[in-house]
């Protein structure tokens, strides 16, 4: 954390003594070329002076070889975009971008999802690195975001709560990356399972449903997609089985959006990812055989009560319900009720709004 802080003061000062032009837009995200910052970059490209930030070389290569315009992180070319940076759009913070941006850099938070589990201020984990920075006489790194994204009135208030940003800073829009989700049929035969990451590292829940694959796939025909959270490290011999499809197959960027186009059921525990998979109206499996335990290492809870959820009165935690629930036609659930507004306008709209 020391070298963090020190790295972010000299790149501070940097900017400070820097003559800005004031010219780019420059986006990225924690976890490679994908989510909310990937779409509306694609959206704005012939209308703006855009650029990614690569933090790998193969995210980097990958922007390449698609000819879309992107600089390595500590890079020259990459420090000269920061220093000209008009205005920065990131999943999680600043981060993604760069140590720090100058205070005339327009800072456009378009988040990572609706809010389920709660964070920041409302976490008692999360609120311990909140007061360390106050101990060291640092803001907490909601206040450097001059704008935040919620894409309903639920998350609205969830990450009002959360962050402490006045409602002024909330944008009211759309997910840009929900944008290629549609509501249609798929008939491709394939399941993704996407578990939640959990704090205490456990994952025996994935190698359990791992395990019922092979019957799963003999009684139903359905091959899995195991697309595991990237914190996430599960080590399995199931390559090269027939009924296992790489995640590389359906997207080359591990992009969730482009997973979920392709997807006919979604499985998943306690991840947001069941709302936007609502928005193609298709079937959701909730898997948690450990729900008991993790309610109980939460702690805080979730700003949406899961009995409340339709989908969580039917929890899978046999084989024998995993099969039943596939098998059988999708029932009714309410997680419309968190999916985008769609009587928000799109970002695009709001960047026009606000003459970036």
């Amino acid at each position: 954390m020391l070298y963090r802080l020190i790295s972010r003061a000299f790149f501070r000062l940097v900017l400070i003594f820097s003559f800005n032009r004031l010219e780019y837009m420059l986006f990225g995200c924690a976890f490679g070329f994908r989510d909310n910052t990937k779409y509306l970059f694609l959206e704005l490209l012939t209308k703006k002076n855009c650029f990614w930030v690569a933090k790998s070389s193969a995210e980097y290569e990958l922007l390449q070889s698609q000819s879309l315009p992107v600089v390595m992180y500590g890079s020259k070319e990459w420090s000269n975009k920061v220093k000209n940076c008009k205005a920065a759009f990131f999943t999680h913070g600043i981060h993604d971008i760069a140590p720090a941006l100058s205070k005339k850099t327009t800072t456009v938070n378009l988040w990572h999802g609706v809010p389920l589990k709660k964070m920041g201020y409302d976490s008692s984990v999360d609120l311990q690195g909140i007061n360390r920075r106050k101990q060291l006489f640092l803001r907490d790194v909601y206040s450097q975001w001059d704008y935040l994204l919620a894409s309903n009135e639920h998350s609205v208030a969830a990450l009002i709560s959360a962050t402490r940003i006045p409602e002024s800073k909330i944008l009211r829009a759309q997910q840009p990356r929900n944008s290629i989700l549609k509501p249609s049929l798929a008939t491709n035969k394939i399941i993704t399972y996407m578990p939640t990451f959990r704090d205490d590292g456990s994952n025996e829940h994935i190698l359990k449903l791992l395990d019922w694959w092979p019957n799963v796939y003999a009684q139903t025909g359905y091959k899995l997609c195991l697309k595991l959270h990237p914190l996430e490290k599960v080590e399995t011999s199931i390559s090269g089985q027939s009924w296992l499809i790489d995640p590389a197959e359906l997207s080359s960027s591990s992009d969730v959006q482009e997973i979920l186009q392709q997807t006919e059921i979604l499985i998943t525990d306690y991840s947001s990812v069941m709302f936007d998979f609502a928005t193609t109206q298709r079937k959701v499996i909730i898997y948690a055989p450990d729900i008991s335990q993790y309610l109980k290492l939460r702690g805080d809870g979730f700003y949406v009560s899961l009995e409340k959820l339709d989908v969580f009165s039917r929890i899978v935690k046999s084989e024998a319900n995993l099969i039943d629930s596939i098998t059988s036609p999708i029932s009714k659930n309410n997680l419309d009720d968190f999916a985008d507004d769609p009587s928000f306008v799109t970002m695009a709209e709001h960047i026009k709004r606000l003459k970036l």
